[in-house]
C-alpha cells in the first residue's frame, strides 16, 4: 500500500514542479520576459496581474527605467523611477504570503554622506500595501530620517554583492500591491530587477484521522494529503515521539493514539496540520469456567476439558478473539476397607459395631464433593468370659452387693463381695466368685 502512495505522491510532485518551486505555489510572479523597451505587462501566472514602470525624470531617450534583456532595468533616472502592480489577490493563502525581489547593479554608485545629511544619490527603496493601506516598508531598509533624504532605503549605493534577493516576512490579507523605486543619475549607472514573485509557501495538507487495527508501523506523513512536498524541515510533535524524520513513522504498540502536528518551522508563515490517530489492535481475551462432572456454555453441555474460541470484529472494525477456557473437576467414589479393635471414627462419628456405612458430601481440594463407603470390621481387645460357676446375685436388697469388686491378672475370675451381708453374723459380709 506504501508503495503505491509513494508512487502516487511522486507523480504529483513531478506534476506540480511546472508550476511550484519546493511546494511554493506563485500568486504574482513577474521575470520581466516582455520585449525590450516595455515598461508595462503581466505577470507570468493564470493571475494575469498588470504591472507598469515610470521614469518622470529621464531628460532622453538614454535615460529609462523598462525592460532590457529580461530585467526591469533602471538607467541614468535623474530622480526617483517607479515600478509598481495592480492588487493583487491574496485572500486564496488565508495563513499568509511572501513577497522577493532579486537586485543587481553596475557602474559607481554614491552614497549619502553620514547621518544623510544632503539628498541620497543611488539608491532602491523596496515597500507593499495590504488592502489599500498605507505603504511598508522592507525591515531591512536602511534608514534615512533627515528629509532632505527623502526616505529609507534597502540598498544605498554600491552593492557588497554581485546580486542581493531580499524577502519580506509573511503578509495576510485580501490584496497585495508591491512598489519599487530606483534612483541614479549618471550614463553608466544601472540598476537591475529580477523574478518580483508572491507565492505561499509549503503547504503541511489537511487535516484528518486514521484509524487502524494494523500492527505493522506505517507513516502519517501520507495522510497529509497531496499538497505536502517531501522535505527533511518537516516536523512532528505529539503524544509519543515518531521516527522516520518527516515522514513520521507511528509504530502501533510503541506509539499511543492521539494527536500528532506536522509543522514547518522555516515557513515564514507558521502553518500545522493534526493528524488524529485512533490506533486499535486486535483484541485477544480470555475467560476460565470452572465445574464439576459437566457445565452448559453457550447452550452446549460440556464433560471434558476444553477450549472454546470465538471471532468477532469490534466496532473499530478490528478482528478480535474472546477464549472460554472449560476446566471440568470430576466428583469421586470411593470404598474403604478397615479392620480395627474396639472402635473407628468415620465422618465425624463414633463407631463400635462391624457393618457398611457411607458419609455425608465430603468437598475435595478440587471443590467437588465426593462420597465414601466404609466396610468396618471391629475386633474387640476384650476376651470373652466363659462363667465357671453360678451366676453371681447378691441375697438380700441392702447387703449392697457389688460394693467391691476384683479380677485375676489374665481376666477369667470375677469376685465381687457384700459387706452388710448377714450370713456369718450382723454384717459380716461376704464374697462370691
Amino acid at each position: 500500500m506504501y508503495k503505491f502512495l509513494s508512487r502516487i505522491i511522486l507523480t504529483f510532485s513531478l506534476f506540480l514542479s511546472v508550476c511550484c518551486v519546493y511546494g511554493q505555489t506563485f500568486l504574482f510572479q513577474e521575470t520581466f520576459d516582455e520585449a525590450n523597451g516595455s515598461n508595462s505587462g503581466v505577470d507570468n501566472t493564470a493571475n494575469n496581474v498588470a504591472w507598469s514602470s515610470t521614469c518622470p525624470s529621464s531628460e532622453n531617450a538614454q535615460d529609462y527605467f523598462d525592460v532590457r534583456n529580461g530585467k526591469l532595468e533602471g538607467r541614468d533616472t535623474n530622480g526617483e523611477a517607479v515600478f509598481t502592480t495592480d492588487p493583487i489577490d491574496i485572500s486564496t493563502a488565508p495563513e499568509g504570503v511572501v513577497l522577493r525581489a532579486t537586485f543587481s547593479e553596475s557602474g559607481d554608485m554614491e552614497e549619502c554622506t553620514p547621518g544623510c545629511e544632503f539628498i541620497c544619490l543611488d539608491w532602491v527603496r523596496f515597500e507593499w500595501r495590504v488592502d489599500g493601506g498605507p505603504w511598508t516598508l522592507h525591515p531591512s531598509s536602511i534608514p534615512c530620517t533627515n528629509p532632505s533624504a527623502g526616505s529609507s532605503y534597502i540598498l544605498l549605493g554600491n552593492m557588497s554583492q554581485t546580486q542581493e534577493t531580499f524577502t519580506s516576512g509573511c503578509i495576510t490579507g485580501s490584496t497585495l500591491e508591491v512598489r519599487i523605486a530606483v534612483a541614479n543619475w549618471a550614463a553608466d549607472e544601472y540598476w537591475r530587477i529580477d523574478d518580483v514573485e508572491v507565492f505561499t509557501e509549503q503547504t503541511t495538507g489537511q487535516d484528518s484521522t486514521i484509524t487502524t487495527c494494523d500492527t505493522a508501523p506505517f507513516d502519517l506523513f501520507f495522510a497529509l494529503g497531496s499538497n505536502p512536498f517531501p522535505t527533511t524541515s518537516g516536523v512532528w510533535s505529539g503524544p509519543s515521539q515518531l521516527t522516520g524524520g518527516f515522514t513520521g513513522t507511528f509504530t502501533p504498540g510503541v506509539n499511543v493514539s492521539g494527536v500528532y502536528t506536522y509543522s514547518l518551522p522555516s515557513n515564514l508563515c507558521p502553518t500545522s496540520t493534526d493528524i488524529t490517530v485512533n490506533s486499535v489492535t486486535s483484541i485477544e481475551d480470555s475467560t476460565t469456567l470452572t465445574a464439576c462432572d459437566s457445565v452448559q456454555a453457550d447452550g452446549v453441555w460440556y464433560f471434558n476439558d476444553t477450549t472454546l474460541v470465538d471471532s468477532f470484529t469490534t466496532l473499530s472494525g478490528c478482528d478480535s478473539i474472546f477464549r472460554t477456557v472449560i476446566t471440568i473437576n470430576q466428583s469421586s467414589i470411593d470404598t474403604v476397607y478397615v479392620t480395627t479393635c474396639d472402635f473407628y471414627v468415620f465422618n465425624g462419628d463414633t463407631l463400635f459395631v462391624t457393618g457398611s456405612y457411607t458419609s455425608a458430601n465430603i468437598p475435595s481440594a478440587s471443590g467437588c464433593d465426593s462420597i465414601v463407603y466404609l466396610d468396618l470390621t471391629i475386633a474387640n481387645s476384650i476376651p470373652n468370659w466363659n462363667k465357671i460357676g453360678l451366676d453371681i446375685d447378691g441375697v438380700l436388697s441392702n447387703d449392697q452387693f457389688g460394693w467391691a469388686t476384683s479380677i485375676n491378672g489374665d481376666g477369667t475370675i470375677v469376685a465381687a463381695g457384700a459387706r452388710y451381708n448377714d450370713g456369718g453374723g450382723n454384717n459380716s459380709g461376704h464374697v462370691r466368685v
